[in-house]
């Protein structure tokens, strides 16, 4: 099996990507605060902050509305506080200083109000992480083998199936494109050093761009079931490799390629139009 980065480090990049994303959560939310916005990364409890200290490691001018308990809803304002974690752990605690507690009972429909000198907000995210944990990988992070086993299982064409034989496809197609494009610039690299230099190269970038236009189409068409997927993600590479093989024969015999023959042709034409012009132009001033 051909395993290289693409095949096997963009998934694995990806999932490990999740991976961290949840570590530095649990180590260091208060990363993630901004200051003067509205946060809502905890259930049912928004945060608001005026500004981080990170060297201190405070939030000031802090304002919480937390409506965890049924039909009540506290609003917490203080002047300072800290958002500490517990190592291992999905369990933040806010401690909060010299601020106050306003209480509203929707169902009583009463009001308290509470001054604290010290306050312990305790906010858990473990439900929630675990959830998040259990989620399904995205197309893009899946390894080969679980593509595969997709592919295999989904019984419906729709576009989740070829959505996964495209990225299946795709992991292979890439990699050889590399070598497909590489066997096309090589002829196309002999036959500019009887030519101009720069022919070589604005025909690589015509081939290039060609290859870029037919795998766009290969997603395209492949996305909505026009055609196989397979079709889609290889036809752009068959064709390259067709095309310089084809070239690398017409260099062996020291044959000019017959597209060359016709850029040869057109920049002739140019020319002699721009020749004629300047011949008219200069009969008109006399």
């Amino acid at each position: 099996m051909l395993r290289n980065e693409h095949l096997v480090g963009v998934p694995a990049a990806k999932t490990a990507l999740e991976e961290i994303a949840v570590q530095i959560a649990a180590s260091h939310v208060d990363i993630g605060l901004k200051e003067r916005t509205f946060n809502d990364r905890f259930k049912n409890v928004v945060l608001y902050v005026n500004k981080i200290d990170l060297k201190e490691r405070k939030l000031l001018d802090i304002f919480i509305e937390d409506k965890r308990k049924p039909d009540v809803v506290s609003t917490v304002v203080a002047p300072e506080g800290r958002l500490l974690s517990e190592p291992g752990k999905f369990i933040f605690h806010l401690m909060l200083s010299n601020g106050t507690i306003h209480q509203t009972n929707l169902k009583k429909k009463s009001a308290t109000a509470i001054r604290f000198g010290t306050y312990n907000l305790s906010l858990d995210m473990s439900k929630d992480m675990a959830r998040d944990g259990r989620r399904h990988k995205s197309r893009e992070e899946m390894s080969i083998g679980e593509l595969r086993g997709f592919i295999d299982s989904h019984r419906e064409r729709d576009k989740a199936y070829y959505d996964a034989q495209i990225i299946l496809h795709r992991r292979f197609s890439i990699p050889v494109a590399c070598l497909a494009l590489g066997l096309l610039a090589f002829p196309l690299g002999i036959q500019s050093r009887t030519t101009r230099r720069s022919f070589g190269l604005i025909l690589c970038l015509f081939f290039f761009l060609l290859y870029y236009l037919l795998l766009t189409a290969g997603y395209a068409f492949g996305e909505n079931g026009a055609y196989p997927p397979v079709i889609g993600m290889w036809l752009p590479n068959i064709l390259t490799v067709s095309v310089g093989l084809y070239f690398l024969l017409q260099a062996a015999r020291e044959r000019t390629l017959v597209i060359e023959t016709v850029v040869q042709l057109l920049v002739r034409a140019f020319s002699r139009l721009k020749r004629f012009q300047r011949r008219r132009r200069h009969v008109h001033s006399r």
